[in-house]
């Protein structure tokens, strides 16, 4: 009986950490979607905040936070006909769904960091270092230019 209650509560949970939308996706900022009404923030990165500026290549400055955010939605826009699926592992002090979320075979998170628009979260992660340290030697995104740590950001620190 307890065994037989235990697999039905992994089911249970296992059916509720794997969810698929094929709409309803809207791109809060590159870190955190929204799928059907509920915020999922995505596990182990951290984008540039919305407000946040940085310098480009030639050293002119633009609004990286919106850039990570487009180009999160240029992803999700270039596969109309996939799924967005995210797998949760727990909530976030704001009640987000912490998860790591895909489309199509592209796993968002993983892509964001490698891109160069979102930096590994070290504080919850190490799993995406190995693609921030290839989007560094390509000098993708963010880091084509000069950037503030959306952490160190947000505690107040600007580009000089």
């Amino acid at each position: 009986m307890k065994k037989t209650f235990l697999m039905i509560c992994a089911l249970i949970a296992q059916m509720y950490s794997l969810q698929a939308w094929a709409s309803g996706v809207r791109i809060i900022d590159a870190d955190t979607i929204e799928l059907d009404g509920g915020k999922v923030r995505l596990y182990g990165i951290d984008a540039p905040e919305m407000k946040q500026s940085c310098e480009d290549s030639k050293s002119e400055m633009y609004r990286c936070g919106i850039s990570s955010k487009e180009a999160l939605q240029f992803l999700i826009d270039m596969m109309p006909d996939k799924i967005v699926r995210c797998r949760y592992t727990t909530k976030d002090v704001y009640g987000r769904l912490i998860g790591e979320c895909s489309i199509g075979k592209i796993n968002i998170n993983s892509w964001l960091v490698e891109n160069g628009w979102a930096l590994a979260y070290r504080k919850s992660s190490k799993k995406y270092v190995k693609n921030e340290n290839i989007a560094k030697q390509n000098r993708a995104g963010i880091w084509s230019g000069k950037f503030i740590e959306s952490w160190k950001w947000r505690r107040g620190k600007r580009l000089q």
